[in-house]
């Protein structure tokens, strides 16, 4: 999903200055640190690179991450499109992957921060809902009028694999929708353009 611009720079002592990968244990000093790719000048993987307008692989169902599978080349090839598109979300899918991976943009008083979910569920739902534009980076100059639900909560696992709870709300429960659609193949053009949320079944409506 497109919006608004990511900052250059993502420094906390633990993650790339230039694209928010993480990278480390918090030991940085204050130093400027650049994770490989970064350091390389190689930025993306050309593995993984954005996927747009009618590439079969925007229309994939993903599958559930293994603990067993590395994800950290698919990170960092997303976090890298999403700084050089002006990205505030992507999903896996969108660069090639078919696994539940997605990035929604956090957005704080330090900039637009990456936040990893790996094998995202929503598991409450608000019955309240808004209309809003949305554009997405694999259909540049598309805008669609969709309707969301304004709070969310989602399960999943972040890129340390820690297990992670949270309640979202307007913009980010937003992009986490938009996200969510890309990973059962449902995107702002196509044969199913219209807006799908998965839900897990055991999901509970937010009063």
């Amino acid at each position: 999903m497109n919006n608004t611009p990511l900052p250059d720079a993502i420094q906390d002592g633990t993650r790339c200055q230039r694209c928010g990968h993480y990278i480390g244990d918090g030991q940085g000093n204050g130093k400027p640190r650049s994770c490989v790719g970064c350091a390389s000048g190689s930025g993306g993987n050309a593995r993984y690179e954005l996927r747009r307008f009618n590439d079969p692989e925007l229309y994939v169902v993903c599958r559930e991450v293994t603990p067993a599978e590395d994800i950290n080349d698919l990170v960092h090839a997303m976090k890298i499109a999403m700084l050089e598109h002006n990205g505030i979300g992507l999903a896996a899918p969108q660069v090639g992957s078919d696994l539940r991976v997605i990035i929604v943009g956090c957005v704080s008083s330090s900039g637009t921060l990456f936040t990893v979910m790996v094998n995202p569920t929503v598991t409450k739902i608000s019955d309240r809902t808004s209309f809003d534009y949305e554009g997405c980076l694999s259909f540049p100059g598309v805008r669609a009028w969709i309707k969301r639900q304004k709070h969310v909560k989602v399960a999943y696992t972040d890129e340390l694999g820690v297990e992670v709870e949270r309640n979202l709300f307007g913009l980010e429960a937003r992009i986490l929708q938009h996200e969510l659609d890309h990973l059962v193949g449902i995107c702002l053009v196509g044969s199913e353009w219209r807006r799908q949320l998965i839900l897990n079944p055991s999901a509970e409506a937010i009063r």
